[in-house]
């Protein structure tokens, strides 16, 4: 069975409802994780960011470029991504 996420809110009294339609065969086990408290989360990327909102999410990289000095070359990553793959060797 492949592992799969739902997004869901969860009340101060531990009710949890799910975000999207969850249909399941048998009984699973499942880990709940939580996250910041409703309101906060994408704060630093503005209130009007939403699921599936993908012209925020290039307006946001647009406006947060990374330091030149943290961009590396495409040999730098050829090099990067040869290291990685003899680390399994």
């Amino acid at each position: 069975m492949m592992i799969q996420s739902y997004e869901a809110e969860v009340s101060e009294d531990g009710r949890v409802w799910l975000h999207e339609p969850l249909t399941l065969q048998s009984r699973h086990r499942a880990v709940l994780t939580i996250l910041e408290p409703l309101g906060t989360e994408r704060g630093d990327v503005g209130e009007s960011l939403m699921l599936g909102d993908s012209e925020s999410l290039l307006q946001f990289l647009r406006e947060n470029r990374l330091p030149t000095e943290m961009c590396l070359s495409a040999d730098e990553i050829d090099a990067q991504i040869a290291a990685e793959r003899e680390a399994w060797d």
